[in-house]
């Protein structure tokens, strides 16, 4: 958000100096454009004048070009830090969700506090769904692939714990599905 934030005041700053500059070589067109008819001598002012028009044009045009890439290159570090934490996020979510169903959890539960571990499976769900509804609304991500991740811990969450198999097979999608994901959300973008 503050990089949002951050990227907006910069495009802001850099339409007010375009404006400014615009204004400045209004000016300067107006001004040459009105010199008197009866003033024949072209004196030393008037070029400098006309000068300082043309060199602000350039700069006007670098300054385009440079906002241009720099909103090229801010959308294409919001979309890769958006996948990276959607992904971590799921990856955060199925260790979890590993962790319940494993064989040794379920042998220790006694010294276990189900109530920690449950609260850490809802956390990670939350965040999880939020970055997948941000993937999906950002880049219109396939919504299966999120949707097989959250259906399991869902289903977890109500202690409906699958056996390892079940996990092991489900997790093996996912992995395949990311692999089509990922390259869908590059060559997207």
């Amino acid at each position: 958000m503050l990089k949002k934030i951050e990227a907006l005041l910069t495009y802001s700053v850099m339409a007010l100096l375009l404006i400014i500059t615009g204004f400045a070589i209004g000016l300067l067109a107006a001004a040459l454009y009105f010199i008197p008819i009866y003033q024949t001598k072209l004196t030393f002012a008037d070029i400098g004048g006309m000068l300082a028009g043309v060199g602000t044009m350039g700069l006007l045009v670098v300054a385009l070009k440079t906002a241009s890439s720099w909103k090229k290159q801010l959308k294409e570090q919001d979309r890769t830090r958006t996948i990276e934490e959607y992904f971590e996020a799921r990856r955060q979510l199925t260790k979890i969700m590993v962790e319940l169903a494993s064989t040794e959890y379920l042998d220790n539960k006694d010294n276990v506090d189900e109530v920690v571990i449950y609260q850490k499976l809802d956390n990670a769900y939350d965040v999880f769904q939020q970055k997948y509804l941000k993937l999906i609304t950002a880049y219109g991500a396939d919504e299966k692939h999120g949707l097989q991740v959250l259906n399991m811990a869902n289903k977890m969450k109500l202690q409906n714990r699958p056996n390892m198999e079940e996990l092991y097979t489900m997790r093996q999608q996912m992995m395949d599905q990311e692999e089509k994901q990922l390259v869908k959300l590059y060559s997207k973008h």
